[in-house]
């Protein structure tokens, strides 16, 4: 289950990773 969740978070950070590393970044 441990898995499948780290690969939802994987997959959903590399969709929006732009969008991730901007937000981080520019709070």
């Amino acid at each position: 289950m441990l898995n499948s969740f780290t690969e939802n978070i994987i997959f959903i950070t590399t969709s929006c990773c732009e969008y991730e590393v901007d937000f981080f970044h520019g709070s």
